[in-house]
């Protein structure tokens, strides 16, 4: 990094550079340093000759920033902010710790968000960061402490702490399910526009509901997202059927958003687990977070409710056909 030093002025100078542009008085910025308005016209006027330029015009009983003053008032002002807001923070921050959690943008967005004020409410010192990737995530690279992942438990240098199985089922808006009404059974879905996913290895796909069903899967008939949460606000606005993790969408069906329009269910294929680096303990902070979440999944599969619906555009309440 270039040594700018040798560029700057002295730092008394631009105190009092800065003071009177801010004040647009000498005097005032005497007062406001504890100095004689003398001392700030000296500091100044030395200023000024070591850049070569005016920064004030001298009016009768005031003065004006030439555009060089701007300048440099501009530059003076946005340093100054910025290293007083560095300090308070230093000064002001409680003493905190950090763990970085990653997981993909539906798991984040409809499971894990909607509870971590709970986690902040028992735990107000302990700051948590997300990493979201709908692709698994090197936890080594990414800087990740813990991880949710989807599958069966068993990765390469991974220990994993089971959360939580699910269950899936088609999910609609009501006004899409009213626009359906000789909609007969799950064979229906299969003249009906389907929202499917494809986001990661072992992901439920229409393709696989369908089949655990021994209905046929009409590629043609789908609408293909790479984006759960985009997929289910496709459900809530009316464009079509999506599959619902329970996990996930239980606050939507609570609030109305979206209906089942049959009974018909599938256990998910694998479970949702917490892992982390075999390689690396756990720090204090991190195996706090994990047990806390490890005591929400369990509130998850015993059949708890479902967290609140996400705010945003998902708590608009699908109406279109």
């Amino acid at each position: 990094m270039r040594n700018i030093r040798p560029l700057l002025p002295s730092l008394t100078a631009l105190t009092a550079f800065e003071a009177a542009a801010r004040l647009l008085s000498f005097k005032r910025a005497a007062g406001e340093l504890n100095v004689t308005p003398a001392a700030v016209s000296r500091q100044i006027g030395n200023l000024e000759a070591e850049i070569g330029k005016l920064l004030f015009r001298r009016l009768h009983r005031r003065v004006e920033l030439t555009p060089e003053g701007e300048a440099l008032f501009g530059a003076v002002n946005l340093g100054f902010t910025g290293i007083a807001t560095a300090i308070a923070g230093f000064r002001d921050a409680p003493a905190s710790t950090r763990i970085v959690v990653g997981s993909t943008n539906a798991m984040a967005s409809f499971w894990l968000l909607p509870r971590l004020k709970r986690f902040w409410a028992r735990y107000p010192d302990v700051s948590v960061d997300h990493v979201i990737s709908d692709t698994p995530i090197d936890m080594s690279v990414d800087n990740v402490d813990l991880s949710i992942r989807f599958g069966q438990g068993t990765w390469p240098e991974l220990e994993s702490r089971y959360l939580f199985a699910d269950t899936i089922y088609p999910v609609c808006s009501p006004g899409h399910l009213a626009s359906r009404p000789n909609l007969d059974g799950e064979s229906g879905l299969t003249g009906g526009v389907l929202l499917d996913v494809h986001v990661a290895d072992r992901w439920v796909d229409w393709k696989f509901w369908l089949g655990q069903q021994g209905l046929e899967y009409r590629p043609e008939a789908a609408r293909h997202f790479n984006n759960y949460v985009i997929a289910v606000q496709a459900a809530v606005d009316g464009q079509g059927f999506a599959l619902g993790w329970h996990s996930m969408i239980g606050g939507l069906i609570e609030s109305g958003a979206l209906v089942r329009p049959f009974k018909a269910s599938i256990s998910s294929p694998g479970a949702f687990f917490l892992t982390y680096p075999a390689a690396m303990d756990l720090t204090p902070e991190a195996d706090l977070f994990a047990d806390w979440l490890q005591a929400e999944a369990g509130e998850t599969e015993a059949g708890e409710p479902a967290a609140a619906r996400p705010a945003g555009l998902l708590a608009r309440q699908g109406t279109q056909g």
